[in-house]
């Protein structure tokens, strides 16, 4: 076999490009020591960093082009796929505005500590089952800017309890006041 690199001072060149290997599977070098950037077109089988950092790494590529996360310089963190990205985990903690577009599942709990803000869209509930929004009469809801009640109590059938009319029809105004569905007068 002839000598297809060239040796100098400050560095060891192939004389082609992509052509020679350094290390085997079967004879492989032992570790490896860079002061200064590494420039790797791939990095083959799977890759365990242990508890090393990753710096100035712009894009992690999966098994195809189309499955990366991108990690830009403007700190927008884009997790990519053609198909599904799944988080899995007993205690996911995102801090900060999240945007999600397309279809969006969540199959268990979501549990928010601030605002949901939706804009322009509908919520839409199944036609099975059903939805409901406070499932206990302690837990407090308020519309159009109230502040959030309980649940309130249950306005007696004026017709058995004595009462008239207009006192019955003046405490339902006052319930719906109450959480919001009316303005109060």
């Amino acid at each position: 076999m002839s000598i297809t690199m060239q040796i100098y001072n400050t560095y060891i060149c192939p004389n082609t490009n992509a052509l020679m290997d350094l290390g085997s599977t079967t004879k492989q070098w032992k570790d490896l020591y860079i002061e200064g950037l590494a420039y790797i077109d791939g990095l083959g089988e799977d890759l365990d960093v242990g508890d090393y950092d990753f710096t100035s790494v712009d894009t992690l590529y999966g098994v195809d082009s189309s499955i990366y996360i991108d990690m830009g310089v403007d700190g927008t963190l884009s997790l990519v796929a053609d198909n599904t990205v799944q988080l899995s985990g007993t205690y996911i903690d995102i801090s900060g505005d999240i945007t999600l577009s397309g279809g969006t599942t969540i199959t268990d709990s979501l549990t928010l500590n601030a605002d949901l803000t939706l804009s322009e869209y509908d919520i839409i509930t199944d036609t099975v089952v059903g939805t409901q929004i406070g499932t206990l009469a302690t837990q407090k809801l308020g519309f159009w800017g109230a502040t959030p009640v309980v649940q309130q109590s249950h306005i007696a059938n004026p017709t058995e309890s004595g009462q008239s009319l207009d006192t019955a029809v003046e405490a339902i105004l006052l319930a719906l006041e109450a959480v919001g569905i009316l303005a109060s007068a």
